[in-house]
């Protein structure tokens, strides 16, 4: 399930922020966060879910935020393939990522996991 809270933590916004934003008062965006308020104008979704960095149909709960309990490995996303795709748009705190920025980003994460990489292979 979507923790609205901690990704508006994550982000390093405060309720005031994100209210500010959306134009509501902190107090309904703690109301959201609690999931004390269900019903928000489409407008308002939006904008939240601008801010907070995902998708407006994850907030009305048409999209899986998590893996289901059923899903298996096959229904992961595959990082480094999506990486080496033209066509998929990537962005991170909002900064869209160029095609180099994506090969940097596949350098980087290989580095990291290499240790696990070879061993994969070498079994």
């Amino acid at each position: 399930m979507l923790n609205l809270k901690a990704q508006r933590e994550s982000l390093k916004l405060t309720l005031e922020d994100v209210g500010n934003y959306v134009g509501v008062g902190k107090s309904t965006v703690r109301k959201w966060e609690n999931g004390m308020i269900n019903n928000m104008g489409r407008d308002k979704i939006l904008k939240y879910a601008k801010i907070l960095q995902i998708s407006p149909l994850a907030l009305i709960g048409e999209v899986e935020t998590e893996a289901p309990d059923w899903a298996s490995k096959d229904d992961v996303i595959v990082f480094d393939e999506a990486l080496k795709r033209n066509s998929v748009v990537m962005s991170y705190d909002g900064i869209e990522l160029s095609e180099e920025d994506k090969m940097q980003l596949d350098g980087m994460i290989r580095a990291m996991l290499w240790e696990r990489i070879k061993k994969g292979k070498e079994e």
